[in-house]
């Protein structure tokens, strides 16, 4: 059987360490960290690609994925999430 929630990755996160700063394991996915809690039920980006908007702590694994991939092949957030008002380019009128 296929485990749907693992479709939209693109790669495999790499193991970083066994135990990072937030008790779980650390991976290091498309050059970036991501810790996981000692249950690896919540997941935080340990560094921001540039001009990644917003807070990226405690969310599930596959929505951290999809951020990092969504952001770094067309810089954008994953639906249903959208950029803030303030960092949205402006249309000429």
């Amino acid at each position: 059987m296929c485990d749907s929630s693992h479709a939209s990755i693109t790669s495999e996160p790499e193991l970083l360490a066994p135990a990072g700063p937030d008790a779980g394991r650390s991976w290091l996915y498309r050059g970036y960290p991501i810790h996981s809690n000692r249950a690896e039920t919540l997941f935080t980006l340990g560094a921001y690609p540039p001009g990644l908007p917003g807070n990226w702590s405690n969310v599930g694994r596959v929505l951290i994925v999809q951020v990092l991939d969504a952001w770094l092949d067309e810089g954008r957030l994953p639906a249903p999430y959208t950029l803030p008002v303030a960092t949205q380019p402006s249309s000429a009128t």
